[in-house]
């Protein structure tokens, strides 16, 4: 049961990163670009690891703890405002949930 709550949070998060990408790319300028292709690229990588951990990958769990783990780190280093702190909140829920549905995914 935790595993398909985590893969629920995943593609949450990954739409939230999309969503991301999204308003970044709506804007003009180059500096934006870069981040809303950035955006969706992450957004990307989340959809493909939930799908694979729906499916119980051992590897997509190690993958998602690392790109997760990431997502936490990188919203440190932002300016942290509203929308940074939801990312977080998310990112971090993510992440638990991955420590604890870890015996879901153990290595073959």
């Amino acid at each position: 049961m935790k595993a398909h709550i985590l893969t629920i949070f995943m593609y949450l998060l990954a739409l939230a990163w999309a969503g991301f990408g999204a308003a970044w790319l709506a804007f003009g300028s180059v500096y934006r670009l870069l981040y809303g292709l950035a955006g969706l690229a992450c957004s990307v990588m989340l959809f493909g690891l939930a799908y694979f951990l729906g499916k119980r990958k051992y590897w997509a769990w190690r993958l998602a703890s690392v790109l997760v783990g990431i997502v936490i780190v990188a919203a440190f280093f932002d300016q942290v405002g509203w929308a940074d702190l939801a990312y977080l909140a998310l990112a971090v829920m993510v992440f638990v949930l991955l420590l604890l549905a870890r015996p879901a995914f153990a290595k073959p």
